[in-house]
C-alpha cells in the first residue's frame, strides 16, 4: 500500500547493521506494559484537498488491537506466541490479507506467514526477521509462493535508521535515507511495520529515538530523487500535536495528531 511507504515514516522501525543472529524460538514473553500516551488518531489534509486518516484501538496492555484507514479496517489478535492480523479493504468489501506473524522469546516477530488478494490475484509470502544481539531487526526477507523475493536492509546511527535498502529479486528497487532533529524525540508508541500493513508496539525491534527531518528516496540508474521535509508543532510534553509535509513535486500535507 502506498501510503504506507509515503506517510509518516516516522515510525518506520529502527534497524542496525550490527552483528545478526536469528532470534532462538522459544515460548514467548507477554508484551510489556507501555507507558505514556497513546495515539488515537491522525487526520491528514493534502494541498490539493484531498485527505486521509488513521484510528487506533488497544486492549489493556496497551497493544493495537485494531486500526481503520480511509482505505482499510485492520483487526489483530494476540494468542499464544502470535499476532494474528486481517485486513479488509473498504472498496472491495472483502478481507484482502490475513497474517500470522511468531513472537519469540523475547517478544520480537522472527517470522511472518500471510495470504493476500488485492487485485484478483492471490499469492502466499513467508518473511523472515533477523536480529543482533541488541534486539535491533537487521534483515528482512520475504519469498512468495511464485519464487520472487523482496528484501529490505537497514543501517542504524545514533540510534535512528538512516537508511533503508528494497531490493527485489537481487536488484535493488529503491533506497530511502533519513535525517533527523536531534533536539526532537519520538514519543509515538507504536509502529506501522514498514514492509506491512499493521502497527504495533515494540514486537518488530526498536524504533528511532528522534523525530524524522528530511527522507529522501533514490532509485538506482536514474537521477531521480524525491523528498520529503518534515516539520512539527509539539505539546509540552513533547508529544507532536501537528506534522508539516513537503514533498520535493510541490504537493504538501498537514497531519493533525490526537492522543489518549
Amino acid at each position: 500500500m502506498q501510503h504506507f511507504k509515503t506517510l509518516l515514516t516516522a515510525f518506520v522501525i529502527v534497524f542496525t547493521i550490527a552483528r545478526c543472529k536469528k532470534e532462538k524460538i522459544t515460548e514467548p514473553v507477554p508484551a510489556p506494559f507501555v507507558s505514556g500516551k497513546l495515539l488515537k488518531q491522525i487526520d491528514i489534509l493534502y494541498s490539493n484537498g484531498n485527505t486521509y486518516f488513521y484510528k487506533f484501538n488497544y486492549d489493556v496492555q496497551k497493544r493495537v488491537i485494531g486500526s481503520e484507514s480511509k482505505e482499510d479496517i485492520i483487526t489483530q489478535s494476540y494468542p499464544d506466541g502470535k499476532i494474528e492480523v486481517t485486513e479488509f479493504r473498504k472498496s472491495l468489501n472483502r478481507i484482502v490479507g490475513q497474517t500470522t506473524a511468531n513472537i519469540g522469546s523475547t517478544g520480537k516477530v522472527y517470522k511472518q506467514t500471510g495470504e493476500y488478494n488485492y487485485n484478483g490475484t492471490p499469492f502466499n509470502s513467508i518473511t523472515d526477521v533477523e536480529y543482533d544481539n541488541s534486539g535491533y531487526p537487521v534483515s528482512v526477507v520475504e519469498t512468495r509462493n511464485d519464487g520472487s523475493i523482496a528484501k529490505y536492509e537497514y543501517t542504524i546511527q545514533n540510534g535512528n535508521i538512516i537508511k533503508i535498502k528494497h531490493s527485489f529479486n537481487g536488484a535493488e528497487v529503491y533506497t530511502d535515507s533519513f535525517e533527523y532533529y536531534a533536539d526532537k524525540s519520538d514519543k509515538i508508541n507504536i509502529v506501522n511495520v514498514y514492509f506491512s500493513t499493521y502497527w504495533v508496539q515494540n514486537e518488530f525491534g526498536k524504533k528511532s529515538v528522534n523525530m524524522i527531518k528530511s527522507r529522501k528516496t533514490t532509485y538506482p540508474g536514474t537521477s531521480s530523487v524525491n523528498t520529503l521535509d518534515y516539520s512539527y508543532e509539539i505539546d509540552a510534553q513533547g508529544y507532536i500535536i501537528k506534522a508539516n509535509v513537503i514533498h520535493s513535486n510541490g504537493l504538501s500535507r498537514t497531519e493533525t495528531y490526537t492522543w489518549q
